[in-house]
């Protein structure tokens, strides 16, 4: 296999030659922004380390020792406020990016990052993130250090860490305390969020060893691999312990040194590098059949006639003038389309509230403890906030491979209405495929991250959760309203006030469902309108160049102006291939 750097530096050359070509060539192309995306995508491109975990795991300490210097503030008490986000520079610097769009340059240093910090901070939830740049000595300079909040529980995270970094992340680096069990909450996150939204390698770190003895480590290593050998089930995982005080205080420590030299090389081929890798490979192929198509179209309207010329602009002309028909039929489809992804999505959550709903029923039919009403206004929201939680993240996927599949279709109902229509020229191999032309649609996911915005991941359980209240709020359950509550717990007659408590809470729970439904159905109409008007502005652009270059052709003959069709060969487009 390629060294990561040297496949994607192979990437970036072809992708420049060919934009140098095609803007030499045939500078009004369509999918020439198509080709910039690209480009810009692979010299943008960055290896993600997200490190997450609960409070007082030492994550700032250890990504100190990763950058070599006690930069970060850390404590015994929770201090990370802001998603802190570090990145290779020549210089010190530091730019505070806040949630209404302002961005303010600021100054670097440990004393100033305090005023950061849960302790000293005010105000910090006007604040988006914090970007930190500073010089690498032994990371690769592609390398994004990303420090997360501290959080009591992990699925308290904010959105925008859990539907944003994650995702994005070649590597997620979560960190334990090898003194305590690990959570239940630490799990739930794991096997609910992480696992899946994650493309990358998620790799596991257990901090603090320096307070144990050599007999209590092992036992707490033996024990952390069962547990997480339980979370990931066959899929294997890297389990580094190490203190990360020592660490900073001695770069050659061993134990650091294995998790760094492990960091180092997945970045250039772990699971996230090799897919990215792919994906980027996977486009520029596309592109490469796109401009062959473009060239054998252009060859073709060469060594048409006259005649054929003439009627193939005739044929744009009568398609114009019925132009609105077309439009209208297409858009009756793709509402039909739209209602049936909302319809079909609809009776997943139907049944989610159905299972939702039995399964709080059993968790109150089994409580036997002494505090029902806190167990009631405080754990099942919780509850249910995971279950739904839950749902969106494993079933926002499938929405989003409907609406892909409905972008095929659309892009495919154009290719057919090309060639019935405005196909007068036989072009020889080429397939007047829109879809084979670069003209995919991008989705509207509300990101300026290049990974998003050219497919590689999707955001849409994060616009979902966004949409759903602002963000996942808690239902609020409350038994004050109950007067018979205090009477029949009084009399110890728990099983009464069960029955009494179970209506409410499922009433509760349809208002969330209506709510999801809501959320669910406007997330689907954006993302399918936004089809819609891609499509058509894409396809009237396609139209255009293809009638340009006819009418370029038509000139030449005539001797009406010195233009003419594009001098561009087969040969050079395989040059760069190959």
């Amino acid at each position: 296999m390629h060294n990561y750097k040297e496949k994607q530096t192979q990437l970036l050359q072809q992708c420049q030659s060919l934009l140098t070509l095609i803007e030499e060539k045939i500078p009004h192309a369509p999918y020439k922004s198509t080709i910039t995306d690209l480009l810009h995508d692979l010299q943008t491109d960055e290896h993600l380390i997200t490190v997450l975990g609960e409070f007082k795991r030492g994550k700032s300490t250890l990504i100190n020792a990763l950058i070599e210097q006690p930069l970060l503030p850390s404590d015994v008490t929770p201090t990370t406020a802001t998603i802190n986000v570090i990145k290779h520079s020549d210089s010190n610097g530091m730019t505070v990016y806040m949630q209404d769009g302002e961005v303010i340059e600021d100054r670097l240093s440990s004393n100033h990052l305090k005023s950061f910090t849960f302790e000293e901070g005010s105000n910090l939830q006007d604040i988006h993130h914090i970007e930190i740049k500073l010089p690498y000595e032994h990371l690769d300079q592609k390398v994004v250090i990303v420090d997360t909040p501290g959080v009591g529980d992990l699925n308290e995270h904010r959105l925008d860490v859990t539907y944003s970094y994650i995702p994005r992340s070649t590597i997620v680096l979560f960190v334990f305390d090898a003194t305590t069990p690990i959570r239940k909450s630490e799990v739930d996150y794991l096997t609910e969020t992480v696992l899946k939204l994650a493309f990358g390698e998620i790799v596991f770190v257990a901090n603090f060893i320096d307070r144990l003895d050599e007999e209590e480590l092992e036992e707490t290593m033996d024990y952390m691999k069962a547990r997480l050998k339980k979370v990931m089930k066959d899929e294997p995982f890297k389990l580094f312990a190490l203190s990360s005080k020592d660490a900073l205080e001695n770069p050659q420590n061993p134990e650091f040194k294995q998790l760094l030299s492990y960091l180092k090389s997945q970045s250039q081929q772990g699971r996230g590098s090799t897919f990215k890798l792919s994906f980027f490979e996977d486009r520029l192929t596309q592109l490469f059949h796109v401009v062959e198509d473009e060239i054998r179209q252009i060859e073709a309207i060469r060594q048409a006639s006259n005649l054929e010329l003439e009627q193939a602009l005739s044929k744009i002309t009568d398609f114009n003038k019925k132009s609105k028909e077309h439009e209208k039929t297409l858009s009756v489809y793709i509402a039909s389309r739209k209602n049936e992804i909302i319809q079909l999505t609809n009776k997943s959550i139907e049944h989610f509230e159905e299972e939702l709903k039995q399964n709080l029923h059993e968790s109150i039919f089994m409580y036997d403890g002494p505090k029902f009403q806190t167990f009631v206004e405080r754990n099942i929201p919780i509850s249910i906030k995971h279950q739904l939680k839950g749902w969106v993240n494993s079933y926002t996927p499938q929405i989003e491979t409907l609406i892909k599949k409905l972008e095929k279709e659309i892009l495919n109902g154009f290719s057919t209405l090309f060639k019935q229509e405005l196909a007068a020229i036989r072009i020889g191999n080429g397939s007047h495929s829109l879809d084979s032309m670069g003209l995919s649609i991008k989705t509207t996911a509300n990101s300026s991250d290049a990974s998003v915005t050219s497919g590689l991941i999707t955001a849409g359980a994060g616009v979902v959760m966004v949409l759903l209240s602002g963000g996942l709020l808690l239902p609020v359950i409350t038994l004050a309203g109950f007067p018979l509550l205090n009477k029949f717990l009084g009399e110890k007659k728990l099983e009464k006030v069960k029955e009494e408590v179970l209506p409410h809470i499922d009433q509760e729970v349809t208002s969330l469902i209506e709510k999801l439904k809501a959320s669910t159905g406007e997330y689907i109409s954006q993302e399918v309108d936004h089809l819609e008007k891609k499509a058509f502005i894409q396809f009237e652009e396609y139209v255009a160049a293809y009638k340009q270059s006819l009418e370029l052709e038509l000139a030449k003959r005539e001797r009406e102006h010195k233009q003419s069709l594009p001098e561009i060969s087969l040969e050079e487009l395989l040059s760069i291939k190959n």
